[in-house]
């Protein structure tokens, strides 16, 4: 696990931190970009560098995973959000609160990269020949910018071709505050008088939405909506603070809560399979613990239930909050927070029902076949879409850390994360009655047992009842191992481009009878 130069505990990112490294640069964004003078970085050369470092592809930024910094999660989904407006025109919601976890651990480094990451995702829609945009920065969670980052941005801000104002056709500033406001004016020279008519504050989403889709048609109600919910959590919850609203909550909230007002749509890279509406914590946390580069997935879990109480405390606070994870949590504390909020959730993902069936049923601990049976009349018949959703995203990401596990095993003997011990430790997230008795304790090893195949089973395609990205916008898995295995790709990239095909995982994992250090389960894994 590669540690951060941050330092330790989760404060260590305060903002007199990063003031402190970023007077201490001795050069700018744009200087880094050319050793020429620079008056000779021109923004042609920005996007050629950035296309350089990031990928292209005709329809999309496809992200790598660059030497230094690892791009999670958040930077597709929140960071940058892109809506269709009308008349051709693009909507571009900007949220440089999710920059912070990515930027902090190397300022010098990632502040460069995410300058050009950001450039990448607007020039497609800004330097267009034909088709206006509208600009949307949400202010919210930005205490840690420094008067040193805004010069910068201002450096690459006069780097911009002239298209960029010609096709803005609004700049929306949503809760701004007095300081930015004062600050703004401190450019009133540098804006033109146009560039000045398009900038408009606005204090609360319910207004944002009205203006980005005035109700003229049905249509426009339903994007209100969209955009609404899409809109990262940090940005919800500071909206309900302004206005004075009960502050929306995370943990204990319904899974349908969550998907209807802060649910996320995936797409996993090496599957192709989408996930619709995840909710946001979920979908985050697994990310972080995918990235083997960034934690020790396998020595968390070990440690799960022993660290320390005031780095969990404070993770669970910034979840709860919608602000980003720190880049050096310890592995241990995320499943300890993936374990919190799932075991929060207040009916468990394959519902009080599915236990008494499974004990109606009597199927034994041992028959793979009849379990798999029940799963599948479970994921595909019985429950609601959305919850079967959740269940196999979450089934999935436990199967591959099974099979990175294994995969890294240098011999027999050597320990390795099983399914069977995952199905211990996360068995009552799916399953388990309304009030514990007697009646239930003997059923819990034929419990254990379910989730234990449904683990096992998780990329089967005949659980799947969801959507897979195929034909010309197949997602290309174009990251290393340890990477993120996610992507997020809005409806108007995925449509028609759905197709029912088998999951191919980059190692699949099997299951035979070998002998094995954990007695506890005969099935144990082997790559095929």
């Amino acid at each position: 696990m590669r540690k951060s130069r941050t330092g330790g505990g989760l404060n260590s990112t305060s903002p007199e931190d990063i003031h402190a490294r970023s007077r201490s640069r001795a050069t700018t964004v744009v200087g880094r970009a050319s050793t020429k003078d620079v008056s000779t970085v021109t923004y042609d050369k920005l996007i050629k560098e950035a296309r350089r470092v990031y990928g292209w592809t005709s329809t999309r930024a496809s992200i790598k995973n660059v030497k230094g910094l690892e791009l999670p999660i958040e930077w597709e989904n929140h960071v940058l959000m892109s809506f269709d407006g009308s008349d051709d025109e693009r909507i571009i919601i900007f949220t440089p609160a999710f920059l912070r976890r990515s930027i902090t651990a190397d300022l010098d480094q990632n502040f460069d990269l995410a300058i050009k990451y950001i450039l990448l995702q607007i020039d497609r829609y800004a330097m267009r020949a034909h088709g206006k945009y509208t600009f949307v920065l949400c202010l919210a969670g930005l205490e840690w910018i420094t008067p040193e980052m805004v010069g910068q941005v201002r450096e690459v801000g006069e780097l911009l071709p002239k298209r960029y104002q010609k096709n803005l056709k609004a700049f929306y500033v949503l809760h701004p505050t007095k300081l930015f406001r004062a600050s703004l004016w401190t450019l009133y020279n540098w804006f033109s008088t146009k560039m000045w008519e398009r900038i408009e504050y606005v204090y609360d989403v319910a207004q944002l939405v009205k203006l980005l889709y005035p109700a003229q048609a049905e249509s426009d109600l339903e994007q209100q909506a969209e955009v609404q919910r899409c809109l990262p959590f940090v940005v919800q919850r500071n909206d309900a603070l302004v206005m004075g609203k009960t502050v929306p909550i995370v943990f204990g909230a319904p899974i349908k809560q969550l998907r209807k007002y802060h649910g996320v749509d995936i797409t996993e890279r090496s599957s192709g399979r989408m996930y619709e509406q995840l909710p946001v914590p979920l979908a985050v946390i697994c990310e972080v613990l995918d990235n083997e580069e960034l934690v020790d997935a396998d020595k968390g879990v070990l440690e799960m239930f022993s660290g320390e109480s005031t780095v969990v405390s404070q993770l669970l606070t910034a979840i709860d909050e919608g602000r980003p994870i720190e880049r050096h949590v310890p592995a241990s504390a995320l499943w300890c927070a993936l374990k919190v909020f799932l075991d929060c959730l207040p009916l468990p993902l394959l519902s009080f029902k599915a236990l008494d069936d499974l004990m109606q049923a009597n199927i034994r601990p041992d028959d793979e076949e009849a379990q798999r049976h029940v799963l599948i009349d479970l994921l595909t018949k019985q429950m609601a879409f959305e919850k079967a959703q959740v269940t196999l995203f979450l089934a999935s990401f436990l199967h591959r850390r099974c099979a990175a596990s294994l995969k890294r095993r240098v011999d027999k003997s050597a320990w390795i994360l099983t399914p069977w011990q995952l199905a211990e430790v996360f068995a009552p997230v799916f399953l388990r009655p309304r009030d514990m008795s007697e009646e239930y304790v003997e059923v819990v090893p034929s419990v254990v047992s379910l989730v234990e195949t449904l683990i096992i089973s998780a990329e089967h395609p005949a659980l799947w009842n969801g959507r897979v990205l195929g034909g010309s916008h197949t997602v290309v898995d174009d990251i290393s191992d340890a990477g993120s295995q996610f992507s997020v790709v809005s409806d108007s990239e995925s449509d028609g481009g759905d197709k029912k095909r088998e999951p191919v995982p980059e190692h699949k994992v099997t299951f035979d009878d070998e002998s094995h250090d954990t007695p506890e389960s005969t099935r144990t894994p082997s790559l095929a």
